[in-house]
């Protein structure tokens, strides 16, 4: 666990903290972290805010329960990472994953959101490193 497999390696993501990823996203999309969490609603700042909602779900809850459902540290509940995003409500942030799991699925349903998605992914992987190729 804790590690994350992409179609172009695996990342070890076991030092990796949610202020990470989110300083990370800050500095790719170039917004300040005031900008990603709060409650804006301007496209420039709803997708990747959405982006970063998946990867923090990604990363920190679906990556930190163990096979028998145990919980590792690090682990990010829906209602945690609401609570990071202006006290948004654990449905947003389902909403948010779906999105980005759907734009995965057919980027050319949202080309916008997609290239949010591949933006940040490779960020990641440049700040965390490629363990295998």
């Amino acid at each position: 666990y804790s590690k994350y497999c992409f179609e172009n390696g695996v990342l070890d993501l076991t030092h990796l903290k949610a202020d990470d990823v989110i300083n990370i996203a800050c500095e790719t999309f170039n917004l300040t972290r005031k900008q990603l969490v709060n409650a804006g609603r301007k496209f420039e700042i709803c997708q990747p805010r959405q982006v970063l909602m998946y990867y923090l779900h990604r990363i920190f809850n679906d990556l930190r329960v163990t096979e028998s459902g145990n919980k590792q540290d690090g682990f990010l509940s829906l209602k945690d990472i609401g609570n990071m995003f202006d006290n948004k409500d654990h449905s947003t942030i389902i909403h948010s994953i779906r999105k980005v799991e759907s734009c995965i699925q057919q980027p050319e349903w949202n080309p916008f959101l997609h290239s949010f998605y591949v933006k940040l992914k490779d960020a990641i992987f440049e700040r965390v490193g490629v363990i295998i190729k």
